[in-house]
């Protein structure tokens, strides 16, 4: 996976800076597969939100382990905004599923919420059926 970001990011140093920063950390250990790097961004009590319902740290840890394997894929951010603790991040995700070889688009919402200056809730909503038409559900 590879994060790109084509603009939405402020500038300029200060709390919204430091919390795009997080969420981009994020980003990179995930793709990565970094769960080292992963558990260090994340609050104790963690929550990923999804359309597949609510996972904790542990269960998160787990997903992160196992993206990398059945897909490539490389994140764009759109379209980023941030108030107060929570940051917006509007994305595309272009998958290739590498036992097929088929790609995808698959555009996305996700909303972060930092507390203490870690990630303490993500809510990330994605265009699933896009991605099970052209994908399958490999």
């Amino acid at each position: 996976m590879t994060t790109e970001s084509t603009h939405g990011d402020p500038a300029d140093n200060g709390p919204d800076a430091e919390n795009i920063a997080l969420v981009d950390q994020l980003w990179r250990a995930i793709e990565n597969a970094d769960i080292d790097a992963l558990a260090a961004l994340l609050t104790e009590d963690f929550l990923f939100h999804s359309l597949f319902g609510d996972v904790a740290l542990a269960a998160y840890k787990d997903l992160a382990r196992q993206a990398p394997a059945s897909r490539e894929a490389r994140f764009a951010v759109l379209d980023r905004a941030v108030a107060g603790d929570v940051v917006w991040s509007r994305y595309v995700n272009h998958m290739k599923h590498v036992p097929s070889g088929r790609e995808v688009d698959v555009p996305g919402l996700e909303l972060t919420r930092i507390a203490g200056g870690r990630l303490a809730e993500v809510w990330d909503y994605w265009d699933e059926s896009k991605r099970l038409l052209l994908l399958g559900d490999g």
